[in-house]
């Protein structure tokens, strides 16, 4: 289980919570990017993204703009926290159906 830290540990005032979710994600949706940044009206600190289907998918973080890092698998079960990085948009990429929820503080 994730557990994203209150908003009084991070040192950010804000009570902006940002949540997708994709409970069929399957060839046809992919890839989606998640507009954190426009969402929110800034970039996230800290959150996740949860792999509660079957299958496999990856995820991309951008910090700012489009610029994405390396492509990160998620299998059935995984989660990946997003303390330590600013996120702006998450991209996610099918391998094969599944579904997920991200948040995003």
């Amino acid at each position: 289980m994730t557990t994203i830290r209150s908003i009084s540990q991070t040192g950010y005032n804000s009570d902006k919570i940002q949540t997708y979710r994709d409970a069929s994600f399957v060839t046809g949706d992919s890839p989606v990017t998640h507009d954190v940044e426009t969402d929110l009206g800034r970039v996230g600190y800290t959150g996740y993204v949860k792999n509660d289907g079957a299958g496999e998918f990856t995820i991309a973080i951008a910090s700012h703009g489009t610029d994405y890092g390396d492509e990160i698998p998620l299998l059935k079960g995984e989660t990946f926290p997003f303390d330590g990085h600013l996120v702006s948009k998450v991209r996610v990429t099918w391998v094969a159906n599944s579904s997920y929820r991200i948040a995003v503080v």
